[in-house]
């Protein structure tokens, strides 16, 4: 209840870096295995979001700008290690954030930024153009996760859909 309630759109971040337990937090309990079931040879993971078919074709990269002991950079959230894969040590300075989300100032002074994506194979093949919509319905439980732990670890969060699609791919 508390996190339901402290849950708003925040344009106004703190100064500093994230820490990592923060992080470690908010990509465990929001995006991550809850718990993992053996299924003959195989093994299924349980998620904290619902998705069609159990699929979870959605991926989650993260922009870091200031993450406590996280060199700044590109990363994906590997969800079964619940680890950080490095896809690019780079700087980004607030100024090309600020572009690849069309100027929106607040998106420039945040730590971190969370991406997003969908492998759409994964899902289109079951389920073919109905899986689009699964899609969409996933992601905005994933995002909401995200905002509610945010919320709970009295994290600031903003979801933007407004972006340079082609260079934020990029």
């Amino acid at each position: 209840g508390d996190a339901l309630a402290a849950r708003r759109s925040c344009r106004r971040f703190a100064r500093g870096p994230m820490r990592l337990q923060d992080l470690a937090t908010l990509l465990g309990a929001g995006f991550g295995v809850k718990g993992r079931i053996e299924f003959g040879a195989h093994e299924l993971l349980s998620r904290p979001h619902p998705s069609g078919g159990g699929l979870y074709a959605l991926e989650l990269t993260l922009l870091v700008r200031a993450v406590d002991g996280i060199e700044p950079g590109v990363y994906h959230y590997a969800v079964a290690m619940h680890g950080l894969e490095q896809l690019r040590q780079v700087s980004l300075p607030a100024d090309l954030v600020r572009y690849l989300f069309m100027g929106q100032d607040y998106a420039a002074e945040a730590a971190l930024v969370c991406v997003l994506s969908a492998d759409f194979e994964r899902c289109m093949c079951k389920y073919g153009d109905r899986g689009y919509r699964y899609l969409l319905l996933e992601a905005g439980h994933a995002m909401q996760n995200l905002n509610l732990i945010a919320a709970a670890l009295g994290l600031g969060s903003c979801n933007l859909g407004g972006f340079f699609d082609v260079e934020l791919s990029d």
